[in-house]
């Protein structure tokens, strides 16, 4: 919890440190949960974790972090971050990726990650965890499933601005969420 002079603000009840020129917080978590004991673990990640993907063996949970633009690798046990990579493309260094959720190949060979702020699909080789590319998807991809080599992603504002708004142009508040099947 912040001291008494830090600056703060509330998160669903709760205050929270944040940075005042940005009213952002500073940090982020997720809790581990052992349901045979009722008990947790605070595991500090990056700013704002907003999707969560755990391999078949149990052994590795991946975390979208959207205002870090990163994702980390936990160990789940000890807890603990083994890696962390960066989203931000070199040639775009400026606006956030904004990774909103991520998924593993059936393979385990690549990670798909949504990124909201760049309209894509990052591609993530593993174990070697390198960006090789990003595929481009629907307006602010949300969600990301895998099923037989097909990805599915959700994307909360469609298309863009496409509808019409009371017959005077084009309105961005009225997109229409989509969903785009990928084959990788």
């Amino acid at each position: 919890a912040p001291g008494a002079n830090e600056p703060h603000a509330k998160s669903a009840g709760t205050a929270v440190q944040i940075d005042p020129a940005t009213d952002a917080a500073l940090r982020g978590s997720i809790s581990i949960i052992q349901t045979d004991r009722l008990s947790s673990t605070e595991v500090e990640v990056g700013r704002q974790p907003s999707g969560l993907a755990v391999s078949p063996d149990g052994a590795t949970l991946y975390v979208a972090n959207s205002d870090d633009d990163t994702i980390e690798l936990i160990d789940t046990k000890t807890q603990k971050v083994k890696q962390t990579l960066s989203l931000t493309p070199a040639q775009d260094p400026g606006f956030g990726q904004m990774p909103t959720d991520l998924v593993l190949s059936a393979d385990e060979k690549f990670l798909y990650v949504t990124c909201g702020g760049g309209n894509a699909v990052a591609v993530v080789a593993l174990p070697e965890l390198r960006i090789t590319g990003y595929i481009p998807t629907g307006w602010f991809p949300i969600a990301v499933a895998e099923e037989k080599g097909t990805l599915f992603v959700a994307s909360s504002k469609g298309l863009g601005a496409r509808l019409r708004f009371q017959n005077r142009g084009f309105a961005a508040s009225q997109g229409i969420g989509t969903v785009l099947f990928l084959k990788p």
